[in-house]
């Protein structure tokens, strides 16, 4: 009698599930300015995944900014902070992400503007997230995970969709050299209250994790699956 093929797939999706903790699985990351018109702008922003062995500051206070941390703090320049984090986690994944192209200043993020990237991941050392941005018009103002961000558990499942909102109040300040401020972006204009990150209820980024459809419907049709060969079982 053969196998019907709603089973044979059933039995494909089951196999796939199976061997997800050692499957690559794709995640989006969707950042968003939540700032208002005339609000503050973010640099395009800087994501890692490991183990978790990185760390954004030397300690664990959020004062002492990493040498890399602190030049895209200044400059919005994240490339000595890639290098730093390709040296102490080779088996890492980071990326940068812009606003999506046709946005004002882009690949900076205006007030509204959005981007999202995806990456392929190992569950199993590429578990915690970090990000990082600068701030505009601060000198030297920028956002930053102060701790890792689960993104898989230790058995290698995705954790779910993860939404972190970044409140003015969590902006920080790297300390500033001697040899002068930060960069600008010419031909900008701030409205000095939009602007101000220091009023109740300033917002200013939203950072969304999830994964991709094709990752979705390979935990979804294999959870179901397992779900009705239990029940078959409970039955007999």
């Amino acid at each position: 009698m053969k196998m019907p093929i709603l089973s044979i797939v059933g039995v494909w999706l089951v196999l796939l599930a199976l061997a997800w903790p050692v499957q690559a699985a794709e995640v989006a990351v969707q950042v968003e300015n939540l700032a208002p018109r005339g609000g503050v702008y973010l640099s395009p922003m800087w994501v890692g995944f490991d183990g978790p062995q990185f760390r954004l500051f030397t300690t664990t206070d959020t004062s002492t900014p990493s040498a890399g941390l602190t030049q895209l703090a200044m400059q919005g320049d994240a490339s000595l902070l890639e290098e730093e984090f390709k040296t102490a986690v080779p088996d890492g994944v980071q990326g940068v992400i812009g606003a999506s192209r046709g946005s004002l200043n882009a690949p900076n993020f205006a007030p509204g503007a959005m981007g999202k990237s995806t990456f392929d991941l190992d569950p199993g050392t590429n578990r915690f997230m970090n990000f990082a941005a600068k701030v505009y018009p601060g000198t030297s103002a920028f956002i930053a995970s102060s701790s890792q961000i689960e993104v898989f558990d230790d058995q290698g499942q995705f954790k779910g969709k993860q939404i972190i909102t970044v409140l003015g109040s969590q902006v920080l300040e790297a300390p500033t050299p001697s040899n002068g401020g930060g960069a600008t972006l010419p031909g900008v204009t701030f409205d000095p209250v939009a602007s101000d990150l220091t009023l109740p209820g300033a917002v200013v980024a939203r950072i969304t994790v999830v994964p991709e459809p094709a990752t979705l419907f390979l935990l979804a049709g294999g959870s179901l699956m397992l779900l009705r060969r239990r029940r078959r079982t409970s039955l007999k």
